[in-house]
């Protein structure tokens, strides 16, 4: 099945799905997808909502979350829509001979950027589903809009989700329950504990569990089977026979064939317990972990991205923010390199070099004389004017040069809520400005212009940012945990053993008094290995020893603390 052109629709009769607004309304009524697959649902009414064609990219401009929210809970409720209706719906498949289900809803047609859309795919809602919607009661309706604004708050309200284990069943024998129904349970029953809190800390956990945390599925001792998120509060079922304490969970990965092992040895009485040190894990089960961590934190940094329009990752040195920006920047612009820019700030920086100033320039004759140049932002946003598209511009370690000096007038203009004309400014240099200059009347940032900033907290000598520029930014910090994941591309051969070292050694400056958690390593460091041929012990001795020297200096037991570090990274003894 192939796509046809931007200017055209699938032909809905094309790919007939066989479902009626009939079978539509049962659907949208079914308890059960409202359950199991609230997303699906929530994703139809969002487009119903909207009225009118659009991508998932829009979407989520408009209504908050990230794309891949969208397209990962459409995914899963059409492949159970197909699953439910497989005796009348007709399957297709794409150019590569996979099954698709993205038409049982949807008509579709290609992004056209000539015409200014954004994102890949444009889907508008068949006849037959909207008609469903307008069959429903508006007590229904509101049953929709009840649960999308339910979805956003409980996300928001989770940015840190804890790491859960929990035994599924006797020997796995609950596993299929788990996958089959989307679900985990405990068992111990009490009666329905939703008013009050058990004695047990294994019923308390698994009520007080918070939405949008993740829990492995364990079968025996040492076997991690499966591994997904909670989607739901606590429920009690009474018509279970047992186990009718339950969560709703969306499974992420399963290994049923080839379980992951762990390090941990689990019994019947931690039927639910937190995974707290992940570093005591093994490689396989830290690497699930990294993971979802880094796409979880690139999610919602990608969320706040489109909402505030500007970020700032923050965080220790070598935490991979750099790597982070542009990893986000890929995904805003759909991996497009040409709109993406990327600048260092340093403290010789000023306002001519980002916005605009005069420049030195030889006539004919060999006379100096000057003229008015676009800075390197201003150029930037040119650029941006003249495609629709989104475009996203880096500011690296933007705390190392003079904000105030280098942004000027633009204190206004970069706020959020004067975005696009509206925000127009004079320029120091306005009277310079050719008449057929795209900003000839004023400067501005246009609305598909966005920017992330990173910065070190502990960069010493370097002046803390004006409280005007941090206001307009959403703060976002990144841990050395949350990008680990680069290791797995950029170190392959060494990844398993950098994460080791790097945990132990970041577990002792954690713990060290006159460091901190601002100070711990971050990955990129370990990035060096491939230049070192994977000699470790180089690079504590040119790279890690060095910096951390430098961290305790001053310090009156900086020996001791450096031997203490030096012993848990695994230097050879000499």
């Amino acid at each position: 099945m192939e796509m046809t052109e931007a200017t055209e629709w699938t032909p809905a009769e094309d790919f007939d799905t066989g479902l009626t607004a009939d079978d539509w309304k049962e659907i949208l009524e079914d308890k059960y997808f409202q359950d199991k697959k609230p997303i699906g649902l929530i994703t139809l009414w969002l487009y119903y909502k909207y009225n009118a064609p659009c991508s998932y990219t829009e979407l989520a401009k408009e209504y908050g979350r990230s794309i891949g929210y969208y397209i990962g809970g459409m995914t899963q409720f059409n492949t159970t829509i197909a699953d439910k209706f497989k005796k009348k719906i007709h399957p297709f498949t794409d150019e590569k001979g996979k099954m698709v289900y993205w038409y049982l809803p949807f008509v579709a047609r290609k992004v056209s950027k000539e015409n200014g859309e954004d994102g890949s795919f444009i889907f508008k809602l068949r006849d037959e589903v909207r008609e469903s919607f307008d069959k429903l009661s508006e007590e229904r309706r509101q049953e929709f809009e009840k649960m999308y604004l339910k979805q956003k708050e409980e996300y928001e309200m989770n940015p840190k989700p804890k790491i859960w284990v929990i035994a599924a069943g006797n020997n796995g024998d609950l596993w299929d329950d788990f996958v089959t129904n989307n679900r985990i349970s405990i068992g111990w029953d009490k009666g329905d504990l939703t008013n009050k809190d058990p004695s047990s800390k294994n019923l308390s956990d698994f009520k007080n569990a918070k939405i949008g945390d993740f829990v492995f599925s364990r079968k025996g001792a040492q076997k991690f089977i499966g591994f997904g998120r909670i989607d739901s509060e606590y429920k009690y079922e009474e018509s279970k026979e047992d186990h009718k304490n339950t969560r709703s969970v969306t499974w992420l990965e399963i290994w049923t064939e080839q379980p992951k092992k762990t390090n941990a040895s689990y019994n019947e009485k931690q039927a639910f317990i937190e995974i707290k040190d992940k570093n005591k894990e093994t490689d396989e089960i830290k690497d699930v972990i990294s993971k979802y961590m880094f796409e979880l934190k690139e999610e919602e940094c990608l969320e706040k991205l489109q909402k505030s329009r500007q970020i700032i990752l923050t965080g220790a040195p070598g935490t991979g923010k750099s790597y982070a920006a542009r990893e986000i920047a890929n995904r805003l612009t759909g991996n497009k390199a040409e709109n993406i820019d990327f600048v260092q700030f340093h403290p010789s920086m000023d306002y001519t070099d980002f916005v605009e100033g005069l420049r030195p320039i030889k006539d004919d004759k060999g006379q100096i004389g000057f003229e008015r140049r676009d800075g390197i932002f201003k150029a930037f946003c040119k650029k941006a004017l003249e495609n629709q598209e989104n475009f996203v511009f880096i500011i690296d370690e933007i705390n190392r040069g003079d904000i105030s000096k280098i942004f000027g007038e633009l204190f206004f203009a970069i706020d959020p809520s004067y975005r696009g004309e509206k925000g127009k400014i004079t320029t120091q240099y306005q009277n310079l400005v050719e008449s057929d200059d795209l900003y000839a009347g004023g400067f501005y940032i246009p609305e598909n212009v966005y920017i992330i900033g990173t910065m070190n907290d502990i960069d010493r000598g370097v002046e803390s940012m004006d409280f005007a520029i941090r206001r307009r930014f959403t703060w976002i910090e990144v841990n050395p945990d949350d990008t680990q994941s680069m290791l797995d591309s950029g170190i392959p051969e060494y990844a398993a053993d950098a994460k080791e070292r790097m945990g132990a050694l970041n577990k002792v400056i954690f713990t060290n008094p006159s460091l901190g958690k601002a100070y711990q390593i971050g990955a990129a460091y370990f990035l060096r290995l491939n230049e070192l041929n994977g000699d470790f012990d180089a690079l504590w001795a040119y790279h890690l020893e060095p910096l951390l020297r430098e961290y305790l200096r001053g310090d009156p037991r900086a020996e001791e603390f450096l031997d203490e570090m030096k012993k848990a990274y695994g230097v050879e003894a000499e």
